[in-house]
């Protein structure tokens, strides 16, 4: 099985002017200084999140096309991997004909995303497969075929997808929760960068790139 990594990237801009006040602004009885001068921190790493599952999941090659003024549903298929938080299928061949298209998507619709022609991918890239869909959080992904020309062309094949590690698999505790039960006194990490800079260093946020 193939490894996915997330490749975590802090970019950090402190310039004067209006980053430097809104950091003097939000901070109780503060007296920290912004750098005048412009400072990029890039910090990047690798963090395995998921492993890759081989499947077989074909739509009818060719599908059947159809002569109607709304697309139809001609093929649907779920994958379910237990446990996972996040499923992604990755398209080994992708061929639609004009007008058709597949959906990508969660059970409930909250996530969804459409790809035509040869497997438009979300990054603008296309090509006759090779591409992963989009990631559905949780453990199933709903994959649909939606046809309405009268000639079907040859489908979809995904050889593969990818699976999220559970929390547990993770090592993160699922019911930890986090109350505040008197007067709330948290302040904004930069109020601690001249107090507590290693605290500070630690709470930079972090991009995570699937």
């Amino acid at each position: 099985m193939k490894n996915l990594t997330v490749v975590a990237a802090a970019l950090f801009l402190v310039a004067s002017g209006l980053v430097a006040n809104q950091e003097a602004g939000v901070c109780r009885n503060s007296q920290a200084t912004p750098d005048s001068q412009t400072a990029l921190s890039i910090q990047q790493g690798a963090t395995r999140v998921g492993d890759s599952v081989e499947t077989r999941i074909d739509s009818p090659h060719p599908y059947t096309g159809l002569s109607t003024t709304k697309p139809q549903l001609v093929y649907s298929r779920e994958i379910h991997h237990p446990g996972a938080s996040f499923i992604s299928p990755h398209f080994s061949r992708f061929e639609l004909a004009a007008g058709d298209y597949v959906i990508v998507r969660s059970p409930d619709y909250s996530r969804s995303w459409r790809y035509e022609g040869y497997g438009k991918s979300e990054r603008g890239k296309e090509g006759n497969g090779g591409f992963w869909g989009i990631h559905i959080t949780g453990e199933r992904a709903v994959i649909e075929l939606w046809a309405k020309g009268p000639v079907g062309a040859y489908g979809f094949s995904i050889d593969y997808y990818g699976r999220g590690f559970s929390a547990a698999e993770m090592g993160l505790e699922e019911s930890d929760t986090e109350a505040v039960c008197t007067t709330d006194d948290k302040e904004n990490a930069v109020c601690y960068k001249n107090s507590e800079p290693e605290m500070y260093e630690e709470s930079r946020a972090v991009v995570r790139l699937l």
